[in-house]
């Protein structure tokens, strides 16, 4: 599968989920940058329950992320610790082929993180 890497003009800091520590808390991977289109619009969507869930945000990027990674838009050296408010964590993760199938781009949806249910953020 070649991955798209074009049309992404903004830079978003992430942090993926990495299996958890010995008191059951999520552990994070070391942030990095990578390369993505953010459009912040509320939008709905059904669980594997048929539950509705409000999407704050999509991203469009060249590569998979897990489900749980925290995202925020901005750089590193912008906001080593983003304020809650700008937190988001990863919900869903979709492949999206090309007209010809040759290249894929990622979207995923995002939902703040202080929304998250038992988070202490």
């Amino acid at each position: 599968m070649v991955l798209r890497t074009l049309d992404y003009p903004q830079i978003a800091v992430i942090q993926e989920a990495s299996g958890f520590d010995n008191y059951g808390r999520p552990k994070k991977s070391v942030a990095r940058e990578i390369a993505v289109r953010w459009e912040e619009r509320q939008r709905w969507t059904t669980d594997k329950d048929g539950a509705r869930i409000g999407i704050d945000a999509t991203i469009w990027m060249g590569e998979e992320l897990a489900i749980g990674t925290e995202v925020w838009l901005g750089t590193i050296s912008d906001n080593a610790t983003p304020p809650a408010s700008k937190l988001y964590q990863t919900i869903s993760n979709d492949a999206i082929p090309d007209e010809k199938g040759r290249t894929w781009e990622r979207q995923a949806a995002l939902i703040k993180k202080s929304d998250t249910q038992g988070d202490d953020a």
